[in-house]
């Protein structure tokens, strides 16, 4: 027997992975425990195999884990910029076409880390601080305030693996501000100035929440480590209000098809925006009352009350 053959003979007897991020793969790579996360936190969690840009609307919500599409970074920007909703986790081999059209970029330098999971190397932690409790006074889930302690509700620790700190683009896009959620320093002693681990980007009429670890979303790191699956889930319903939510997940794997096109046309701002919101919601009200007017109902109505007014007329009109 060769080595050659000893070797396959070997590699015949190992579990054969699935691909990173597959979305109905229960290995430790995989994201099907996703699943479960969402369903506890009560997110109606969508997980299609393909995405038509298009079919997008600006109240919809995009969970967007490890991209690499081309020409998806340029959509989510439209999206977001039209009032949409995206959190995006991240790691080393994101690539600049996804993150710079939302304003922020990867860091070239890895992040610092000053606390690692049981003294692992390969599982830096983080801990909120005393400013940021785990523990809120209100019922579960409740309404995302965008502050830091919405992420940290009931989480202890969290656990990260293949982490890249995230930062705002400079010069900063227009329409586009970025701001540091969570920093790569935990407890009280942390320097507000690190790396950020969080960032919150609101740009045009929506917002972005990237995350500098896409390996949160693994079942491996779901299962083995509660802060995480807890952390996940608020991030999940970082845009969500109070009650249940749906969310669309995105991976590498999904099928990416059509044009993302804004459905509310170019925006305007200021005074000029809110004379625009004015005549939308007029528009919307004469198309309204069109369309009721032209049922039989609405019609025969109107007729019957006419003719009341013409015989009332006829007898007190002199």
């Amino acid at each position: 027997m060769t080595l050659a053959t000893i070797h396959a003979a070997l590699a015949a007897l190992l579990p054969t992975l699935g691909p990173d991020f597959a979305p109905s793969s229960e290995d430790w790579n995989g994201v099907a425990y996703l699943r479960t996360t969402a369903r506890e936190a009560k997110i109606a969690l969508e997980v299609p195999e393909s995405l038509d840009l298009g079919a997008l609307m600006p109240d919809d919500i995009l969970l967007v884990v490890a991209p690499s599409q081309v020409g998806l970074g340029d959509a989510l920007s439209q999206f977001v910029t039209d009032g949409g909703s995206v959190l995006l986790a991240v790691d080393v081999g994101t690539p600049p076409s996804i993150t710079e059209p939302l304003g922020v970029r990867i860091a070239t330098e890895p992040p610092a880390h000053d606390r690692y999971f049981r003294d692992h190397p390969a599982f830096p932690a983080l801990l909120p601080r005393s400013s940021e409790p785990t523990e809120q006074p209100r019922f579960w889930p409740f309404q995302s305030d965008h502050e830091p302690r919405f992420l940290w509700f009931n989480v202890a620790e969290l656990v990260l693996n293949h982490s890249v700190a995230v930062e705002a683009l400079e010069p900063a896009l227009a329409d586009t501000t970025v701001s540091s959620v969570l920093t790569y320093e935990s407890g009280d002693s942390a320097d507000p100035r690190a790396p950020s681990f969080a960032v919150d980007v609101h740009q045009g009429l929506g917002q972005a929440l990237v995350l500098g670890d896409a390996s949160l979303f693994i079942d491996e790191m779901q299962r083995g480590a509660y802060g995480d699956k807890q952390f996940v889930a608020n991030a999940i319903r970082w845009f969500c209000g109070s009650g249940s939510c749906e969310v669309t997940l995105v991976t590498p794997l999904t099928r990416i098809h059509g044009t993302y096109v804004p459905k509310h046309g170019q925006r305007l701002f200021g005074l000029e925006g809110i004379l625009d919101k004015g005549l939308e919601a007029v528009n919307s009200a004469l198309a309204e009352a069109s369309e009721v007017a032209e049922r039989p109902e609405t019609q025969t109505t109107a007729a019957i009350f006419l003719l009341v007014a013409f015989i009332l007329a006829c007898f007190f009109l002199p």
